[in-house]
């Protein structure tokens, strides 16, 4: 499943790993285990199995294909959770790492909004080449999204850009 992704909120660890959607967390206080199924309404939950000894133009093309799902944010202004994660898509060219590269560009980035429970209560999904999900962060405003995807027609490499996404409880 990879390396794990870890954060802390108060008494809390949170343990996720990029080929699947459970979130794992730890209570340091009380000593329980909980997993969250994390699971998204718009792609699968799990990245298909790969062969231990695989290429690595056949990791590339696996990491391509599969969903992503990143680390979990604790919002302390609204004590909600956030995820972003890449959507799956299905290998359509030969096996060149240009095609391959190409299919990055395919992937729907999905933001997933979960309570304080780590129950999903909202998700949508963004505007295509315009978010790098390894990075973002929590403001009172909102969530500043790294908006300086390399394939924007918009990228200008020497600056960072950051769009404010505010959250509401209406929709």
């Amino acid at each position: 499943m990879a390396q794990p992704h870890v954060s802390f909120n108060g008494n809390m660890i949170h343990c996720c790993f990029k080929g699947e959607s459970n979130i794992y967390s730890y209570d340091l206080e009380s000593c329980l285990k909980r997993v969250s199924g994390g699971r998204s309404v718009n792609t699968l939950p799990m990245a298909d199995p790969l062969d231990r000894n695989a290429s690595k133009d056949e990791k590339s093309l696996h990491r391509a294909e599969n969903v992503s799902y990143f680390n979990v944010h604790y919002d302390p202004y609204r004590d909600l959770y956030y995820r972003l994660h890449y959507g799956d898509v299905q290998h359509k060219g030969s096996y060149s790492m240009e095609d391959i590269n190409a299919m990055y560009g395919e992937k729907g980035l999905y933001l997933m909004i979960f309570n304080s429970e780590l129950e999903l209560i909202k998700e949508t999904v963004l505007e295509k080449y315009t978010f790098v999900p390894e990075f973002y962060g929590i403001s009172e405003e909102g969530i500043l999204l790294n908006a300086n995807h390399n394939m924007h027609m918009d990228y200008e490499g020497k600056y960072a850009k950051f769009k404010l996404f505010r959250i509401s409880y209406d929709n």
